[in-house]
């Protein structure tokens, strides 16, 4: 497939899930994997199928499961992430986008976030710095081992405050990339530092996430869970969403009256 065919035909999928045509989605995610060729994950395409099915069943058979409900909202997630995994595996060889051509320069980089945690924290480098920011925004979904090491960074008040920024920077970028519920958490984390730099960069991030992905985010609970436990440590948050939500419409404003006038 073409780079222009795999996002169409991503996009069809992403689309379908939106709208809940779970049938529509499995189809576009069947020509997908089958276009792309990357049969590695046909066993999870099948597996997510195969709870689809049951779910169906249960509901004909007029079965009540109180778990019914999040086992859909899981269904839909994990199909999400799917189809955001399928394509990036597609488009990490060819597409000349940023993301992938830095994705295909620092695969040959094998730092760990502790190794570079340990570096900045004896003196700040401009490499190392780099490699850090590049490493979260190009980064996969993160494993538990690498959350956990970005986030003793982000509460590591010995390393300087341009480390923090760097690391919501690219958490935030990386999340536009594609969706991962973990880079979200380490933002909710880095809003509740007792730093208004941060933690305003932070709820920025946060908002930008939540629009960006507003059809999916209920699909997180925990992530919800987080946003009222912020709402405890965040000083006026209400009052800054707000703030932050009309500097986004009058940008936007902004932008229609250049584009009138040039």
């Amino acid at each position: 497939m073409t780079i222009q065919e795999i996002n169409k035909a991503y996009n069809r999928i992403t689309v379908s899930l939106d709208n809940k045509e779970l049938k529509n989605a499995f189809d576009y995610s069947q020509s997908l994997i089958a276009g792309t060729r990357e049969y590695s994950f046909q066993d999870k395409l099948n597996e997510l199928h195969d709870t689809y099915k049951y779910m169906l069943r249960y509901r004909l058979a007029g079965m009540k499961d109180p778990m019914q409900e999040q086992i859909y909202h899981n269904l839909l997630s994990a199909c999400y992430e799917l189809a955001d995994s399928v394509k990036h595996k597609a488009l990490a060889i060819d597409s000349p986008l940023s993301f992938y051509s830095h994705r295909r320069t620092l695969s040959k980089e094998n730092a760990s976030y502790a190794a570079l945690h340990y570096a900045l924290k004896k003196t700040i480098s401009e490499k190392e710095l780099t490699l850090l920011f590049e490493k979260i925004w190009t980064s996969d979904f993160l494993s538990e081992e690498e959350a956990l090491a970005l986030k003793e960074m982000l509460v590591d008040r010995e390393l300087p405050y341009l480390v923090t920024c760097q690391i919501v920077s690219a958490l935030l970028l990386g999340s536009l990339s594609f969706f991962d519920p973990k880079k979200l958490s380490l933002l909710f984390d880095a809003a509740d530092i007792e730093d208004d730099e941060v933690r305003y960069r932070a709820l920025i991030c946060i908002l930008l996430v939540f629009y960006t992905y507003r059809k999916r985010i209920f699909l997180y609970p925990r992530i919800l869970d987080k946003l009222a436990a912020l709402s405890e440590t965040f000083p006026n948050l209400t009052k800054a969403i707000r703030t932050i939500t009309l500097r986004f419409i009058l940008s936007r404003e902004t932008e229609k009256i250049s584009w009138k006038l040039q």
